[in-house]
């Protein structure tokens, strides 16, 4: 995740995160631990923006969901 031109935040297996336990407790969490999931809290102010990308830069399928709590 970006925020004024710098990456926030970033992930490749989301089960090695360390709020890994806050991820589960969303109810959200992708099944497979090596997948991509990212959870942190953006101000009022942060733009939202998201670059997704393979980890040897290839192509692929890709979703990024942003939840408003």
């Amino acid at each position: 995740m970006l925020q004024g031109g710098g990456i926030v935040a970033s992930n490749d297996d989301w089960g090695t995160a360390p709020n890994v336990a806050d991820i589960v407790a969303t109810g959200k969490a992708p099944s497979r631990a090596v997948e991509s999931a990212i959870l942190i809290t953006l101000t009022r102010a942060t733009t939202r923006r998201s670059w997704t990308g393979g980890r040897t830069k290839t192509t692929g399928n890709g979703l990024v969901e942003i939840y408003k709590q």
